[in-house]
């Protein structure tokens, strides 16, 4: 039977609520682009990395929907599985940690949360200082991303309550 493959990115796979990882047909709401793209398809693979890393060779294939699938099929071969990527040819994974996978926010020691006592920290005998600054300060003494400080210091995050700004200074509320 004729086939036509489409080649289309996901956005940046973002955690659920719980800090599981999106998997199966979660993943079609990811696609990059028409909606038509994944409700169309009778078949659609995600291939994610495993890591954001350039170091890390490792990938993962999953099936993310299989209308004309035998379910008896998914169940034995399983629908994702762990490659090695190595120039064109691909060796699977024999001791991927699945679980890490599927819940990055409780394993994942690249995303750190930052601490109050990180926060007070930064911040030193300095009295106030730019928002930028301070994001700097964080990612750069406690090792977290930069996109991981601002989430916590904004409005809405979860330091957001000790911090008061004034004329585009932060300071800590006393």
């Amino acid at each position: 039977m004729p086939a036509v493959g489409i080649v289309a990115h996901l956005r940046k796979v973002r955690s659920d609520s719980a800090g599981r990882r999106k998997s199966g047909r979660e993943l079609l709401d990811e696609l990059s682009g028409s909606l038509a793209l994944g409700s169309t398809a009778r078949t659609m693979f995600a291939v994610q990395p495993a890591t954001y890393s350039m170091d890390n060779d490792e990938i993962v294939f999953e099936i993310a929907k299989a209308n004309d699938v035998n379910p008896e099929w998914l169940k034995k071969h399983g629908t994702r599985s762990a490659w090695h990527r190595a120039n064109g040819e691909f060796k699977p994974v024999r001791d991927f940690d699945w679980d890490r996978w599927t819940n990055p926010a409780e394993k994942n020691e690249e995303r750190r949360a930052i601490s109050l006592e990180m926060l007070e920290e930064a911040f030193g005998k300095r009295p106030g200082m730019k928002a930028g600054e301070l994001v700097k300060i964080l990612a750069e003494d406690f090792d977290v991303a930069e996109s991981t400080a601002w989430r916590a210091i904004g409005k809405n995050g979860y330091l957001g309550k000790f911090l008061h700004e004034v004329a585009g200074v932060v300071a800590l509320k006393k």
